[in-house]
């Protein structure tokens, strides 16, 4: 739960209790999918062995062509299995062919790709990753799949449209021993936009999912899109990162209270409902991080990933 959104984290001085931290979430992510698939210790390091030998990868999973950097930690993690298989089992239950999704934070397209398999050709995801690192390797994996042409990649800097940037410059990849210099872009050479400016941009007509990802700006991407959630009432899903947020001047309780006014109930990504915010804030601590789903409560009925 690193990545993603903007498709980024930010930094302030890097320093290296956050550095560890990074570190530590990295390892445990790469523990998470290896857990899922029934593996262990040894095979990670089995696999680590071989990164190191041949890192550069071109791979399908599930269908889906990527071409992949094995000392990259998203590639690494799509490479053992799928990167973030909790929220690849979200998406697999929730997405249906012909909808419409707007992604925030689309890094190297680990779940966009996936997105844009399961909406089919009547279906549209619009992907937004600013930074010219994890974009470009976003419309590469791209063009390994010529037969998925319901993706559009915007390269704005998704804001609450207010000029509000981000205090800190935008990071977009995490390297998986933690020690490698990772990539970075800065606020200078980014032009911005709000969700609300966007979807008039684009006339949009349904949204069945915002998936928000971006590492500390969560909120502030979700406070320029409180116009269009009010008109389609997608469902929300974003990272709840308490110590990055603080990093911006937000907390987790910001977004579960925004939401919470315009009518949402909150769930966690393995399905357990949440109905005290201090309950997130005791479980995520000021080192890691969990996904909140929050779904309107006129459209839980009809969600197929609580069904």
């Amino acid at each position: 739960m690193l990545v993603s959104a903007l498709g980024i984290a930010f930094r302030k001085s890097v320093n290296p209790s956050r550095r560890n931290i990074n570190r530590m979430n990295s390892l445990n992510s790469l523990k998470s999918i290896l857990k899922s698939l029934g593996l262990g210790g040894i095979a990670l390091k089995v696999v680590h062995m071989y990164a190191k030998i041949l890192p550069r990868q071109l791979v399908n999973r599930n269908g889906i062509n990527y071409a992949l950097d094995l000392n990259q930690l998203v590639d690494f993690g799509t490479f053992i299995g799928g990167w973030e298989p909790a929220t690849i089992k979200f998406l697999n239950k929730s997405i249906m062919q012909g909808d419409t999704v707007i992604e925030v934070g689309a890094n190297v397209g680990a779940h966009t790709l996936l997105i844009g398999n399961l909406i089919g050709n009547n279906g549209r995801i619009y992907a937004f990753e600013p930074t010219d690192f994890a974009s470009r390797k976003l419309e590469k994996n791209i063009s390994l799949n010529p037969s998925l042409t319901n993706i559009t990649v915007r390269n704005e800097l998704v804001t609450n449209g207010e000029s509000d940037l981000p205090k800190l410059d935008i990071r977009s990849s995490w390297t998986v021993d933690g020690k490698n210099a990772p990539e970075y872009t800065h606020l200078r050479n980014l032009k911005s936009i709000s969700i609300d400016e966007f979807s008039g941009e684009v006339s949009l007509k349904n949204l069945m999912l915002i998936k928000i990802d971006v590492d500390g700006y969560d909120y502030k991407v979700l406070q320029g899109a409180k116009s269009t959630i009010a008109q389609f009432l997608p469902i929300v899903f974003c990272e709840l990162c308490e110590y990055t947020l603080n990093e911006q001047g937000d907390s987790i309780k910001d977004i579960y209270h925004l939401l919470s006014a315009m009518g949402y109930v909150t769930y966690l990504e393995d399905g357990s409902r949440i109905n005290d915010v201090d309950s997130i804030l005791r479980s995520v601590g000021d080192k890691t991080s969990v996904n909140g789903v929050f779904i309107h409560n006129t459209k839980i009925k009809e969600c197929g990933w609580l069904n």
